[in-house]
């Protein structure tokens, strides 16, 4: 199988800060991510962007309009740092899928995952203050890298990635940090805290 998916296939490095794809344009391809990270991002009425996924290494985007028949990207993707991805074309994607089934089915598991990721992410935008939210974001962001560090993100990625804006992001990490939940070092947020913050993103504080 890897062997097909090869000859289907062909290797794009792509510098930092690049766009990969536009929301509403033709879905032409999937791809998935063998080094760096990709923000998948839409734009809102008034013009915020917010950040919907960052994927990294093993992970892959713009499944979703080729499982549907429908060929329109669903969301922007830009690179966050040099990336290298696999691209596999739309319809030899689906040939694959037709061939292996034992493809099929390790991609529903990891699209039945990023499913349960983004309902979270609507409940939290939805119903969250930036307080609470912030401090999901954190532990999450921290067990992804496993270590109590939250790494790779600015407060002006965070800000899109809540739905708010940088300001309000900046003034809830500074009360965090005194309050003695985090710690800045350099471009890191130490959790000092785990326990305190984990009853904020519960809402019992």
């Amino acid at each position: 199988m890897i062997t097909a998916i090869e000859g289907f296939s062909q290797l794009k490095l792509v510098p930092p800060d690049t766009p990969i794809l536009w929301a509403g344009m033709e879905c032409t391809a999937v791809y998935f991510i063998l080094e760096g990270r990709v923000d998948i991002t839409r734009l809102s009425i008034q013009g915020r962007e917010q950040v919907l996924e960052r994927l990294g290494k093993g992970e892959a985007f713009n499944l979703v309009p080729v499982f549907l028949g429908k060929p329109l990207n669903p969301a922007d993707a830009k690179t966050i740092g040099p990336a290298e991805l696999l691209v596999i074309g739309r319809e030899d994607f689906l040939r694959l899928l037709d061939r292996y089934p034992v493809l099929m089915h390790a991609l529903a598991a990891y699209l039945a995952k990023r499913l349960l990721s983004m309902v979270g992410l609507a409940e939290r935008l939805a119903l969250f203050p930036v307080r609470q939210h912030l401090a999901a974001f954190l532990i999450n962001q921290a067990d992804a890298v496993g270590e109590d560090v939250a790494r790779y993100w600015t407060q002006e990625d965070i800000a899109r990635r809540l739905g708010t804006v940088r300001d309000v992001v900046g003034r809830t990490l500074r009360r965090f940090e005194q309050e003695g939940l985090i710690r800045f070092q350099r471009e890191h947020i130490q959790l000092l805290d785990r326990e305190k913050l984990q009853s904020l993103a519960d809402g019992r504080e």
